[in-house]
């Protein structure tokens, strides 16, 4: 089937027609949209003929979206909405156009079918004077009418027996020598009014037999623009069942549009290269992260991007927004600021089927994966949107693929893998995991799954994690290649680094130092999410950082972590019923300090009451051992939250004073009881200047009561709480810092009786910048450096010695 279902439910389907395919054909064996929805419908219906309402039409040689009816009523309600738009607009004229033009609310056009449904294109005119220079809006008004002989429209006067009033909005993106990119509003729906009255203005559009000049169908030869260039973009409409607003949008698949910069023109983008493996866990953010360093070291402005991460593993921008991880250890890699255009979706698990949905660092809601499925789609112009951004600005961009590129199961509305690799024209690195066995399968099967375009886009092979010699290795890398017609361009090590890992596939949730004079024990809960809050102990010779799923398991810690969790009322159950609550609570009797972050910290309380119904509408007992409730709402905390710790007590009191950086992320404000004591003051999070009104003495932010200091003039908001040795933050991120995590493990040494002596830490941003280049030294020294920056298209090569 050549046409595309963006949208389905029982009323209607949304479809993108490629060009060159009819909408409806009256000829016997002719391809044509209706035809093809005919037999899939038919299909899904048992063999039983369904009902298809065809309410518009597009052009054979036009592309662009097309919605049908799966009803009679939905077909009348929708039809109704069509032929009132044209109605109005010939009615209205100028005053429709203004109405259309506007993005107007939802209230005022959600009133039935008048006047509701909206139609934009994207064009390219060829402009038949080359110095005329275009620019803003222009509203053509022309009278039309159709010559049944020729089968083509054409301009009258008003007046003219049999025609028709066409009205249409352009508006000039770009304009690059002799061809302008135009965005065209159709108010009225004319027979090839676009084409017709475009060229009639003096502006034929690309590709156009019909209605073109010699000249223009000289520069579509130059192009090789076969087609229209000519694209149904954007379709707004209410739906005939909800009533609600409907809107879809495509951008042009064909080729020609690429030529201008407003759609990634080539010769104005970064260059890209793809990472994609042969499974999840291969080892692709590691990979790509080493090649950004590589480029950073060589003088590149580069960035990683991946369009759609899964992940519990996320990180709070500056902005606020919500980003998986590895995007931000890459951006990291390339000595720049994380922003959320580097990973414009990501799904955080919070069910066996389901997850919360976040595009460009906000909360949509949360999808079965079916529904996701169906609908993901329709966030491609937002991939992009973020991707061309990020274009404009780097030399270089490294993206990520997610799992394999081969489930082909997913391949149809693929948005991460190959279908990335062609929305961004990338070339592609495919790597396979030697250290699980069968690397030669892995990349063998991975390649012939795919399509034959998909496979010529495989520039490289890499095999990663190998121990050994690699000699022993050739004649399997020389059949491979035989195989797939693909140079095997690196074999790369299995290096152990400390940088942050994606997801919990992570070797270290299983890692333990058995010689380490301290125990540090995470409770491994079902939803674990942002255990790199530990990863700074691990640099820590005399430190073993565990963690642990069930009580017998536990043993006795030094310290014990409560960490962050997607679903902290369903882990706080899971471990009350394992037995993890109870033998936590023993040890905190005998003197074990424990330490909650985020929801971890949330669990410590007397209560959690879900009010919102954010994780079920249930309200369940805490541990109380902290005089703390927590109350979800709706909405998600998100701020980067920079601070001091406050005068504290027990067996951490050191750390009073100390300094610190983190975010928050969460659902749920967390109330204080009687006796609760501030742990942390995140300073400056509200500034007043000279201000003397009531609110910069007190003032609610996000809920949450704020305190002045009238002599810094900041407003210091009060987090998490302490008692005896339980400690409880909503800040990720706070051990982060040297000094907080020397003087952690100071203590608890001193407890068993250790003199500390020098330890052997680093500045935790001092330890990163040395792996990252570990990580681009081993990269240089295992792959073929010429042939990656041959396949990338770029001039300078790589240094011929590590740096």
């Amino acid at each position: 089937m050549r046409t595309q279902i963006l949208y389905e439910d029982k009323e209607i389907i949304v479809i993108y027609k490629p060009a060159g395919l009819a909408t409806q054909s009256a000829r016997v064996a002719q391809p044509d949209a209706v035809s093809e929805l005919n037999t899939y419908l038919t299909a899904k219906n048992g063999g039983k003929p369904a009902y298809l309402g065809l309410i518009h039409r597009l052009d054979q040689p036009v592309e662009g979206l097309l919605v049908f009816a799966k009803t009679k009523n939905s077909a009348a309600y929708l039809s109704t909405q069509f032929s009132e738009r044209a109605k109005t607009a010939e009615e209205n004229g100028a005053d429709h156009k203004k109405r259309l033009t506007g993005r107007v609310g939802r209230a005022e056009r959600n009133h039935g079918a008048n006047g509701a449904c909206e139609k934009v294109y994207y064009a390219i005119a060829h402009v038949e004077n080359g110095d005329r220079g275009l620019s803003g809006k222009e509203t053509l008004t022309d009278y039309m009418m159709k010559d049944s002989r020729t089968n083509l429209a054409k301009i009258v006067k008003k007046g003219t027996s049999g025609a028709k009033k066409a009205v249409l909005v352009y508006e000039v993106l770009e304009q690059k020598e002799d061809l302008a990119l135009l965005r065209v509003q159709l108010l009225t729906g004319r027979f090839h009014q676009i084409r017709t009255q475009l060229a009639h203005a003096g502006l034929p559009l690309l590709g156009d037999r019909k209605y073109g000049t010699d000249e223009t169908a000289k520069r579509s030869e130059e192009r090789s623009v076969k087609t229209v260039a000519l694209c149904a973009a954007e379709l707004t409409f209410i739906h005939p069942g909800t009533g609600k607003e409907m809107h879809f949008r495509q951008e042009p698949q064909n080729e020609c549009f690429r030529f201008f910069k407003y759609f990634g023109a080539i010769n104005n983008m970064a260059r890209p290269i793809m990472i994609q493996g042969t499974m999840s866990n291969a080892g692709k953010s590691l990979v790509a992260a080493g090649i950004c360093r590589v480029l950073k070291q060589d003088g590149y402005r580069v960035c990683p991007f991946k369009s759609q991460n899964m992940a519990l593993n996320s990180f709070i921008t500056k902005e606020g927004l919500e980003m998986g991880r590895a995007q931000v250890m890459q951006a990291q890699a390339c000595g720049i600021e994380p922003s959320v255009r580097m990973n414009p979706i990501l799904l955080k698990p919070n069910s066996d089927t389901g997850s919360q949905v976040i595009v460009n660092g906000e909360v949509i809601g949360n999808r079965t994966a079916k529904d996701y499925f169906a609908e993901k789609k329709r966030l491609i112009p937002e991939v992009l949107k973020a991707y061309k951004s990020l274009a404009d600005e780097y030399d270089v961009i490294v993206i990520e693929g997610a799992g394999s590129p081969a489930e082909i199961n997913l391949k149809e509305n693929d948005i991460v893998n190959m279908g990335m690799a062609q929305l961004a024209d990338a070339p592609v690195l495919l790597v396979g995991d030697i250290d699980r066995g069968g690397v030669f399968a892995q990349l063998y099967g991975t390649v012939k799954l795919l399509e034959q375009e998909e496979q010529e886009r495989i520039r490289g092979l890499i095999v990663n994690k190998f121990r050994g010699d690699v000699s022993i290795l050739e004649p399997g890398l020389e059949r491979i290649e035989e195989l797939t017609g693909i140079p095997v361009v690196g074999v790369l090590p299995f290096i152990r680094l400390d940088l942050e890992d994606e997801d919990s596939l992570s070797g270290r949730l299983l890692a333990k130092n058995a010689d380490a004079l301290l125990d540090l024990a995470v409770i491994r809960f079902p939803r674990l999410s942002n255990f790199t809050d530990f990863d700074v102990f691990g640099q820590f010779d005399e430190v073993s950082v565990r963690f642990v799923s069930a009580a017998a398991e536990l043993g006795s810690p030094d310290l014990i972590f409560l960490p962050g969790t997607k679903s902290t009322i369903d882990d706080l159950l899971w471990m009350r019923k394992n037995g993890l609550e109870a033998s936590i609570n023993r040890l905190v009797e005998k003197g074990t300090p424990l330490f909650g972050i985020c929801g971890g910290y949330q669990m410590l309380g007397m209560q959690i009451a879900d009010e919102a119904g954010v994780e079920g509408a249930k309200t369940v007992r805490g541990m109380g051992l902290l005089p703390v409730r927590t109350v979800f709402g709706k909405q998600k905390y998100r701020r980067q939250t920079p601070g001091m710790f406050s005068k504290i007590g027990g067996v951490f009191s050191e750390l009073s004073g100390k300094r610190f950086a983190g975010y928050e992320l969460h659902h749920g404000r967390t109330e204080y009881s009687e006796g609760a004591v501030h742990l942390t003051e995140p300073e400056s999070l509200c500034r007043y200047e000279n201000d003397t009104t009531d609110a910069a003495v007190t003032a609610r932010v996000d809920g949450v009561l704020q305190k002045k200091d009238p002599e810094e003039k900041t407003v210091g908001m009060q987090d998490g709480a302490w008692r005896g040795n339980v400690y409880g933050t909503y800040v990720h991120g706070i051990f982060d810092e040297k000094d907080v995590a020397e003087t952690i493990i100071r203590v608890l040494l001193k407890q068993k009786g250790y003199e500390p002596g020098q330890l052997r830490a680093k500045d935790r941003r001092d330890y990163r910048e040395e792996q990252f280049d570990r990580l681009a030294d081993m990269i240089r020294q295992n792959m073929d450096m010429q042939a990656l920056y041959r396949i990338m298209g770029l001039e300078k090569h790589a240094q011929e010695e590590p740096v």
